[in-house]
């Protein structure tokens, strides 16, 4: 029987039909648990590509699979990383059927996928406001999009998460990749998506935008947000500095009676969890701890003090629709923290990066960031990923989660909308997603021409799977 082939992804990754929507997570299994003698087997596979052509990069039993699954729940597949970008694809058929009998006559009961390197690994770049003209398309475009996802979430049943527009590829080179609008879903493996959405898609960007679906299953890509309840762009921001003796919760704290009445009771026992705390230890000297992090705000927003405008002055909450982190300072301690490797436009340079975080500093202002005309890099301190570097992308994410959920919660509107980040790995920088799953930790503005950063008081609960935050 001729082997099925799913080529959605081609020419850069096939197999049996159907392979699981990208991103993936990749669960290695130990060989000799399905094999009696794996070099042989091993062997015979490089003797088959090597008759092909198809020279490898890597080969392994794995379970592939999506961000919060279990490998267990996705069957075996034996996974071969090889140069096929350039092939035809039946050769690609021919040498996934010759592997597959390889397996079956090893005894290995698996599945087969092959991937090209550089795919293997694909990145999102931000898209700048130098990208004149992919900023103008997704202009024109985004509200287009927009209306054809609701509607195949009201007639097909078929809802959609994110739609973002990054720079996208396998290049490690941010102008190599291509300006892409990436549809987020859940139900990535729905035949709606390839026998039709992602053709209408393709019409509507008219050659001037890549598409790509990618499977969202909830909050991956900071998904705080649904853009049905008005129509004016999110705006991109953060608070600033914070308001308490010696701890407080970003990116908005609760007010001084709020705190004494809910966090006092909690503190000892906080502080008595050493497993939950997150030491921020820059220049050798530990500046703060995350004592905990709510998972997600439950105040509402006029209950935040903050400034209407960038200033001293009091006025109403910003909404900064993030989680919210408990950190604890050091009672006096103001330090510059420095954050080393950091490389300067595309160079190694180690410089550090002055950054303040200061115990019982009131909360002054806010910065709110719409399009910016000049690259606005961060550098990212993470539970699980130490430091990261990253650049805020210029064109805003749009999230559904539930229709009006978190709009209705908030009551947002097209006059008073939320504010949050989006953020992707920094060019030169990459040595993986800008934060990891089970990633916190606090967020510097940095400034490329001076080598100084502005410490931000927000705090990220990750459940990363795209590769952007």
């Amino acid at each position: 029987m001729q082997l099925v082939l799913d080529a959605r992804f081609a020419p850069h990754r096939y197999g049996p039909y159907r392979l699981p929507t990208p991103p993936l997570e990749t669960a290695v299994v130990e060989c000799s648990a399905l094999l009696d003698n794996v070099q042989t087997f091993l062997q015979q596979v490089d003797e088959v590509c090597i008759a092909a052509g198809i020279p490898i990069a890597y080969r392994t039993f794995a379970c592939r699979h999506h961000w919060g699954h279990e490998p267990s729940e996705s069957p075996i597949t034996f996974l071969l990383v090889a140069h096929i970008a350039d092939r035809e694809p039946e050769a690609v058929r021919s040498l996934l059927a010759d592997v597959q009998r390889l397996c079956l006559t090893a005894g290995a009961q698996v599945g087969v996928e092959v991937v090209d390197p550089p795919y293997y690994g694909r990145k999102s770049f931000a898209v700048r406001a130098t990208d004149g003209n992919a900023v103008q398309n997704w202009d024109e475009l985004s509200s287009r999009v927009l209306h054809f996802l609701d509607t195949t979430a009201r007639d097909h049943g078929c809802f959609w998460r994110t739609m973002d527009l990054f720079r996208r590829g396998a290049s490690q080179e941010r102008d190599n990749c291509a300006v892409t609008l990436v549809v987020g879903t859940a139900e990535s493996d729905n035949p709606f998506w390839w026998d039709c959405g992602l053709r209408h898609l393709q019409a509507l960007a008219n050659q001037n935008i890549m598409v790509e679906i990618l499977h969202v299953s909830s909050w991956e890509a900071i998904s705080l947000i649904d853009q049905n309840a008005y129509q004016d762009p999110v705006c991109m921001g953060a608070s600033l500095t914070e308001d308490v003796s010696h701890f407080a919760a970003y990116p908005n704290h609760p007010s001084r009676l709020r705190h004494e009445n809910d966090v006092n009771p909690y503190r000892k026992g906080m502080e008595d969890k050493k497993s939950d705390l997150d030491e921020a230890q820059r220049c050798n000297r530990v500046i703060g701890s995350l004592i905990a992090s709510s998972g997600r705000r439950t105040i509402l927003a006029h209950e935040f003090p903050h400034p209407s405008q960038p200033s001293t002055q009091q006025g109403n909450a910003l909404r900064f629709l993030a989680d919210w982190a408990l950190v604890g300072t050091q009672p006096g301690r103001s330090a510059e923290n420095k954050i080393h490797k950091l490389k300067v436009h595309g160079r190694d340079q180690e410089r550090g990066v002055t950054t303040h975080l200061t115990d019982g500093l009131p909360s002054k202002e806010y910065e709110i960031l719409r399009s910016p005309s000049k690259r606005t890099l961060v550098a990212f301190r993470g539970r699980t990923s130490s430091w990261g570097f990253g650049e805020v992308n210029g064109v805003t994410t749009v999230n559904s989660i539930l229709p009006g959920d978190i709009a209705e919660t908030y009551n947002l509107s097209e006059s008073d909308p939320g504010y949050y980040w989006a953020i992707t790995q920094r060019v030169y920088e990459y040595h993986g997603d800008v934060c990891r799953p089970g990633d916190s930790g606090s967020v510097v503005l940095l400034d490329g021409e001076r080598g100084a950063g502005r410490w931000v008081g927000l705090l990220f609960g990750a459940a990363l799977g795209v590769g952007y935050m």
